[in-house]
């Protein structure tokens, strides 16, 4: 599943930023389960899990909980964005798309 990916890749950049406490909200209920659970099963996406565990162990403080997509309309446009575009991986900090929903989100 590309959200596991998605959520490994973003504590690489957290921590490559020296980000030491962290609040990852997420609407993929399952990866958010595996990775918050103690379970090392079979699971097709277990290495990826247990790599995702281990850089949050790098952190001072991290909590990640389960959010519903309707709750922030912001994280649901850029990843739609990001399904659309030709990089690999695409670093922005202030999106341009993100001005109008803003208030809504908040």
């Amino acid at each position: 599943m590309a959200e596991a990916w998605a959520i490994r890749d973003g504590l690489q950049v957290a921590f490559s930023s020296n980000c030491n406490y962290l609040i990852i909200e997420a609407d993929f209920k399952i990866i958010v389960d595996l990775i918050n659970s103690n379970d090392n099963s079979s699971h097709y996406l277990a290495s990826l899990i247990c790599d995702c565990r281990a850089l949050l162990k790098r952190f001072h403080r991290v909590e990640i909980k389960h959010n519903y997509r309707e709750s922030y309309r912001i994280a649901d446009l850029l990843a739609k964005e990001g399904c659309s575009q030709l990089e690999d991986f695409l670093l922005c900090p202030n999106p341009p798309l993100v001005q109008n929903l803003l208030p809504d989100d908040v």
